[in-house]
């Protein structure tokens, strides 16, 4: 990996009868049918200061990314 590629985070946790991803910016779940077909579902995530713009002001910034987290 170069030094120019970032690491990319991603943490997973078990739900019934399938796996659920989370990046920062997005996740994914997948769970088997009871046919046995797969379904699957994802979204991105939107950050918390563009729903709320005062949460961009610098002190507030640093509480709402750790709760966020």
């Amino acid at each position: 990996m170069s030094a120019s590629e970032k690491d990319l985070i991603v943490g997973g946790q078990a739900v019934i009868e399938g796996v659920m991803m989370r990046t920062p910016n997005a996740y994914a779940i997948a769970v088997r049918r009871p046919d046995g077909t797969i379904a699957y579902t994802g979204a991105k995530l939107p950050k918390w200061s563009d729903k709320y713009p005062l949460l961009k002001l610098p002190v507030l910034r640093g509480a709402a990314v750790l709760v966020q987290s």
